[in-house]
This record gives C-alpha cells, structure tokens and sequence, in this order.
C-alpha cells in the first residue's frame, strides 16, 4: 500500500514538473499581447488623460530569441482651469490634445529565468507620426459686473518620430501560453516638425490670427513609462 501511495505521488509530481515546463512558448509559437501605460495616472487625476494601448505580436525563433513587432497608439490631452481673486476675479481653461502611431519591429533576448518568470532585454526600432497639436486657453476676467473673454488657440503641424530603443522586462507565465508582465527602457528619439503653424486670439473687441510655416528637429535620449502587456500564444505556426 506504501509503495503504491509512493508511486501514485512520484507520478503526480513528475506530470506537475513537466507541465510547469510547457508554460512558456516553443518554436515557431506567434503570441498575440495588449500593452498599457499612463492608465493609473489618468485614475489618479483625470484632468490628465495623457496615455498609451497597443498591440504586441511575438514570434518565438528558439528558447532564447523571439522576434517582436508593436503597434501603439497613444493620446495626450491635457485639461487645466486656474482660478485667480488678485487684483479681479479671473478664470482661466487650458486645454491641449495631440494623438500619435508609433510602429516599432524588434528581438528580445530571454534569459533562462523559471518555468513561470521569463525575464528579457531587447531593442526596438520606432517609425511614427503624430497629429497636429491643437492648445485653447480661455479666460474669463471680471470687473463687478462687467467682464471680458479673452480666447487663444494654436494649432502646430504634426511631427515624424524616429527612435531606437533599449527594453528589458519580464513575462510571468500564470496559465499554459498565458503570461502577464512589465516592460521599460530608454532610447534615443528624433522627431522632425514641418508644416504650417496657426495662431487665433480675440477678446470681443480685437480678433488676430496669424499663421506660418515651421521647421525643426529634436533629438535626444528619453525615457520610457513603464507599461503592462498580457500575452497569449498561440502554438506551431
């Protein structure tokens, strides 16, 4: 009976040892991700809507190496409101608000981690573009009874992005081919603004608008948010 017991809990244990390493993918397995960051500041404070979602495909080349392609797409709109009481009463709204697509094929090498945690780095290289940007300020200043709205909007030409970017983070395998996981890193950006820049302001009694054209390029090293991906794969393909 003793020996049967033994038996049966050798068995179990061997199969538990061998699923744990059917967790993560194989050769040839295409996983299929969500990514997200800035969702918890926009919880925090949602005057600030400042994020990004995108979707993440992985193409597992060995037990080491996996080939990686994201699309992002992201939003920055930003709303303000100032109150002043010195030497009138004034009110003042801010807003500003850009969307971008950012295009980005990479490879990531995995170290050998556990049958669950898979840590990694990688590099990426970042092909984008944004929208135009588009600012309002509105203020309202009051004296007694009267008061005055004073409203200026910019609008600026939408900018290319290029980037080559440094990435480590860490995938955890919670089911077969599922995993959940956090990824940041740094790179080096360029981005170069072309185009025609407007500019409104008006008060009630003066209206002005004015436009030109811009050209500029900025470059540099930034940082990245960290972001959450989740993870499916989907077998031999």
């Amino acid at each position: 009976m003793k020996k049967l017991l033994l038996l049966l809990i050798t068995i179990g244990v061997s199969k538990f040892l061998t699923a744990q390493e059917e967790f993560k993918p194989g050769f040839g397995e295409i996983g299929v991700g969500l990514n997200a960051s800035g969702v918890l500041p926009i919880l925090l404070d949602p005057t600030d809507e400042t994020f990004s979602v995108g979707l993440n495909f992985k193409y597992t080349l060995n037990d080491r190496f996996q080939a990686r392609l994201n699309l992002l797409f992201g939003a920055d709109n930003v709303k303000d409101e100032v109150e002043k009481t010195s030497p009138s009463y004034s009110s003042v709204k801010e807003k500003s608000n850009q969307n971008s697509f950012v295009f980005s094929p990479g490879i990531e090498y995995h170290f050998g981690g556990t049958n669950r945690l898979d840590p990694y780095m990688g590099f990426e290289i970042g092909f984008g573009r944004t929208s135009r940007l588009k600012t309002e300020s509105i203020e309202v200043e009051t004296f007694g009874n009267n008061s005055i709205t004073s409203t200026l909007k910019n609008e600026s030409p939408g900018t290319t992005l290029f980037n080559l970017n440094y990435l480590v983070g860490f995938n955890f395998f919670v089911f077969d081919r599922f995993s959940v996981g956090l990824e940041t890193g740094f790179g080096y950006g360029l981005d170069l603004t072309k185009g025609e820049e407007t500019s409104f302001f008006s008060n009630g009694s003066t209206t002005v608008s004015s436009s030109s054209d811009i050209k500029k390029s900025i470059y540099g090293i930034e940082s990245f948010p960290v972001t959450c991906n989740l993870v499916y794969y989907f077998g031999d393909f």
